[in-house]
Formats: structure tokens, C-alpha cells, sequence
């Protein structure tokens, strides 16, 4: 697809790649600066939370769905979550156990989206492409 809109698909991706790397790496310097320590494993904890936030977001776990604003949104809901619960003076164990609770619902949902997508109907070839064939 994207070598017949006109670019280059490995140019593309490489860019793709690069683009991460640096946002990543921008993540990592925004939080050392929060916590004004750095420790070899720092961002341990956080894959739970990341794909949390993705899934809840719309991004399909099989990849090729979902926005950046999705992702965004979900990123919001989670630590709005997350903080409720930490302002209401909930065990940790019991937030883990919600944020697991709220991932499996968004993959239901995606699952039944996907299972009870309409199927569109093809169209038929008109009378010049039958011409043509």
C-alpha cells in the first residue's frame, strides 16, 4: 500500500523505528526527571500499565487498529483510575488487580467488536470493466 501511494515502504519503517527510539528515550529523560534517580531497572514495573493503557485506547493487541488519540485516551483513563484509587487509600494489590479487571473488559469489548463487525457487501464490476475483462 505504501509503495503505490508513492513511498518508500523501508524508508517508512526506518523512520517508524526512529521516530520510537527518540519518543522513548524522551519518556525516559521525562521520567528521571520526576524522580530524580536513575536505576538500571527503573521502568520494570511499567509493561502492565503501557499495554493497559493501549489496549483500553483501541489499539488491537494484533496490531493494525487504533489512533494515537485512543491511546492517548486510554493513557488518560487509566491514571485517572490509578489515582482515584490511590487517593482513596487503596491496597496496591487491589489496583493491580482493577487495572487487570479494566484490561480484560477493553479486550471483551475488541473481541465482540471484531466477532459483530457488518460485513460489506462487494460491489458488483460495471458495465465498463466487464467490457475490459
Amino acid at each position: 500500500m505504501l509503495h503505490a501511494s508513492g513511498f518508500s515502504p523501508a524508508r517508512t519503517i526506518t523512520w517508524a523505528y526512529m521516530l520510537s527510539g527518540l519518543l522513548a528515550a524522551v519518556a525516559g529523560w521525562m521520567l528521571l526527571g520526576k524522580l530524580e534517580v536513575s536505576v538500571p531497572n527503573l521502568g520494570a514495573g511499567m509493561t502492565l500499565e503501557t499495554v493497559a493503557a493501549a489496549v483500553i485506547g483501541g489499539v488491537a493487541l494484533t496490531g493494525g487498529v487504533g489512533t494515537i488519540w485512543g491511546a492517548f485516551a486510554g493513557v488518560m483513563l487509566l491514571s485517572v483510575v490509578d489515582n482515584g484509587l490511590n487517593l482513596m487509600d487503596v491496597n496496591p494489590f487491589w489496583i493491580n488487580g482493577i487495572r487487570g479487571l479494566i484490561i480484560l473488559i477493553a479486550l471483551f469489548i475488541d473481541a465482540q467488536k471484531v466477532r459483530y463487525k457488518p460485513q460489506t457487501a462487494r460491489s458488483r464490476p460495471t458495465q465498463g470493466q466487464q467490457a475490459q475483462a
